[in-house]
């Protein structure tokens, strides 16, 4: 054949196979389209588009599917109910201390929960507890007998505790939710259901302490370091402090007990532990403050444990007391300021002569910065690389009007609301990069790296270590009207004013954290609880058993042998907990790991590959027993990021049983959509971003006119930006390179 020829060959070979696509494609759309993303057949994902239009769709289209003779249909959210349509309708107004109100129609067969979902959407505030004439209504409670009442709804207080690793979020007369690090608090099934009542929870470095309302401490968290308290008498307790590793509680009478790590010293001075009104603890030291302004000390010697007779005849009439990692600080009635413990901590602080007038303290892991005299100027001692130098920006500190620390450096908002930095670059000391967002600050908070400024707007400004939360781009579009911030060691958590928890950081220190809404979480909690339904008993058993069988499942090189042993275990523990949501995610994961080894190794499942006689046998075998516990976990926990993962793998296997091909052009397509954007939605973050690579599989996966590798790379893009993993480096490059061949 000529050259000449070879051209018009390729021309017409290309022809023909685009005929043949089309046919292909006009046969499939012939039948019924059952991919749909809506909850039924009234919303469909594609529909078949006039030809006239064609030229327009190529030329724009939506979603990416332009090209295609189909068009993409908004979905519609379908409007809230409360009740059913064939009961008896009434009307029940609520009203907001404020004095605005509304008007909601009923029905006897509704609850106060779906009531008060109904309310929130109205009044756009989250966190409502509904008040009827002489009580506080309980979620599970029914409608029937509130028939044409006037309710009140007041928002609860959220309060948020983090410890090293982990976070704690609770409000007024519902449970705590603890996420993070389990090794520092971030479980709490052993004690979930003593946990009635809260109010105030405390952190040491591992562990959590909640005050009940009848004064006992539940405890929770590292049992070493101050997460078991079961050896001590702890009733009628006022408030508590944590130090690093154990706690130290104030008695209604006075009195202190104490527990954790190194805790035999407070033998020697138990009798002078009395009229006590606070606790402060550096690292392995505490310090008492009582009610005639002396202090009592104990603990490590060396970090503020034992106060020299000379410095003693100088703490009298003490009004505050601060702590660094190893040295104390106590502010007198008449504003000088008195120190003791290690010197390389800030503990000797003679050698500052400005010390008069003291307004307030805040201190680094190793020094200390006063507010001082009219001028509101700052005054700073201890180690130079923690922030116990602040000469570079002396000449602007004045008017400050607060300040707060990371563990190297300082941040100090002024009476203009903006905002001075100083200490260790990497650790927030030098905030220039960020300066002209930094106007209208209300409030900061520090992270051991890291710092985050709340404007005055609601948003959040953030500098310091991308790794304790310094970086918040990811969630940047999401840190607005923000009520309140907390942080633990290297991450941050902000509530939203429509009740959304954000979270950033390093995930194993809770920058992970529930992408949930975290008042309907709450919320389903307390439901449970009232109605019965909780099975913390159950949960508590879970617990137990998933960390029997969590180095068994984890076991380096996971084997098929192994996970098969971690599914027999819950399969037992199911025969004695049956409703155990947990053991029914921890088996359905345990099997979906069963076939991943022995099938496509976490490959893309494509028609004509991974599809073998022997590999759909495995998943016809396994597929349905995963897929049936993965959906009973699910339907218990509806907003757990982990169980929308796992029910999406289970689902994936058992579906693809029946053919990948077949599946992807009917039915089994619109639930692989919706098993992926779920996961988008609960968890961007769970697994990589596995949602992001499951919708993107599908577009690369599917048959035309539905494949869109150009729309794949970029959910793949979005999977390498949540986590640079081997999975998602894989599939980068294996989009990248099937894009380039088709020249998208």
């Amino acid at each position: 054949m000529s050259q000449d020829t070879q051209p018009w060959r390729a021309w017409w070979q290309e022809q023909r196979r685009r005929n043949e696509e089309l046919v292909r494609a006009t046969q499939a759309m012939t039948m019924a389209w059952t991919l749909q993303v809506g909850h039924g057949p009234s919303s469909p994902l594609w529909t078949l588009r006039p030809r006239n239009e064609l030229d327009q769709a190529r030329r724009g289209g939506a979603g990416g599917l332009g090209r295609f003779l189909l068009k993409v249909r908004k979905s519609r959210k379908r409007r809230l109910r409360c009740g059913s349509a064939d009961a008896e309708p009434w009307h029940l107004e609520i009203s907001l201390p404020s004095g605005r109100s509304g008007c909601f129609q009923c029905s006897p067969e509704s609850t106060v929960g779906e009531l008060k979902v109904r309310a929130q959407q109205f009044f756009r505030r989250g966190f409502l507890r509904l008040f009827s004439k002489d009580r506080c209504l309980s979620p599970c409670e029914s409608l029937a007998g509130l028939r044409d009442e006037h309710l009140t709804a007041a928002v609860a207080k959220v309060k948020i505790a983090a410890s090293l690793a982990a976070f704690s979020i609770w409000s007024f007369n519902g449970p705590v939710v603890v996420w993070g690090n389990p090794h520092s608090g971030g479980e709490n099934y052993d004690v979930e259901h003593l946990l009635q009542n809260v109010q105030q929870i405390k952190a040491a470095d591992t562990a959590f302490a909640a005050i009940l309302g009848n004064g006992s401490v539940v405890t929770w968290g590292d049992p070493t370091w101050g997460g078991f308290s079961d050896d001590v008498v702890l009733q009628n307790v006022r408030s508590i402090s944590g130090s690093s590793t154990s706690f130290g509680a104030v008695l209604q009478n006075g009195g202190v007990v104490t527990w954790g790590e190194g805790q035999e010293d407070i033998q020697e001075v138990q009798d002078e532990l009395h009229d006590v009104q606070e606790i402060v603890a550096t690292s392995t030291a505490f310090c008492a403050l009582r009610s005639d302004g002396s202090v009592v000390t104990w603990g490590n010697r060396e970090m503020g444990g034992e106060v020299t007779p000379q410095v003693r005849r100088k703490l009298r009439e003490v009004c505050q007391v601060k702590a660094s990692g190893g040295a104390f600080a106590a502010i007198l009635k008449n504003g000088s300021v008195v120190t003791w413990g290690h010197p390389k901590y800030g503990g000797d602080s003679d050698i500052v002569e400005q010390l008069r007038n003291v307004q307030q303290l805040c201190t680094s892991r190793a020094a200390f910065a006063a507010v001082c005299g009219e001028t509101s100027s700052v005054v700073t001692w201890g180690d130079a690389r923690f922030g116990g130098d602040s000469s570079m920006v002396q000449h602007q500190l004045r008017n400050v009007m607060k300040i707060k620390a990371s563990q190297k450096a300082f941040a100090a908002i002024l009476k203009d609301s903006t905002v001075v930095c100083w200490g260790d670059a990497k650790s927030g000391g030098d905030c220039r990069s960020v300066q002209s967002k930094l106007q209208g600050v209300r409030q900061i908070r520090a992270s051991g790296a890291a710092f985050a400024a709340l404007l005055q707007n609601g948003d959040v400004v953030t500098w310091g270590s991308a790794t304790s939360g310094g970086d918040s781009s990811s969630v940047a579009d999401q840190l607005h009207h923000i009520q309140q911030i907390k942080s633990s060691s290297d991450a941050f958590v902000a509530l939203r004013d429509d009740a959304q928890l954000i979270c950033w950081g390093n995930p194993r220190f809770g920058g992970d954290g529930p992408c949930w809404n975290s008042d309907e979480q709450l919320e389903e909690d307390e439901r449970t609880k009232s109605c019965g339904a909780c099975g913390v008993a159950e949960r508590a058993v879970v617990s137990r058993v998933a960390k029997t069988v969590e180095a068994l499942i984890s076991k380096a090189p996971r084997s098929v042998g192994n996970c098969q042993s971690a599914a027999d275990i819950f399969r037992r523990s199911l025969e004695t907990s049956p409703s155990s949501a947990e053991i029914h995610l921890h088996l359905a994961d345990a099997l979906n790991c069963i076939m991943r080894i022995e099938t496509n190794g976490n490959m893309l499942l494509i028609s004509g590959t991974q599809d073998t006689p022997e590999n759909i046998r495995i998943w016809k075998k396994v597929g349905p027993e995963a897929w049936e516990h993965a959906n009973e976990a699910l339907k218990s926990m509806p907003r757990s990021a982990r169980a929308a993962s796992v029910y999406a793998d289970a689902f994936q296997y058992m579906s693809s049983a029946h053919g990948i091909l077949r599946q992807a052009l009917t039915g089994g397509g619109q639930e692989f959509l919706r098993n992926a954007r779920r996961m988008q939605k609960l968890g961007p973050q769970e697994e990589g971003g596995l949602g992001f690579i499951f919708e993107g599989c599908f577009y690369l996966a599917a048959p035309w006119p539905v494949r869109d590798p150009s729309v794949a790379l970029r959910l793949m893009q979005k999977a390498l930006a949540v986590k640079k993993s081997k999975r998602n480096f894989y599939y980068m490059g294996y989009l990248a390179a099937v894009c380039k061949g088709s020249h998208l």
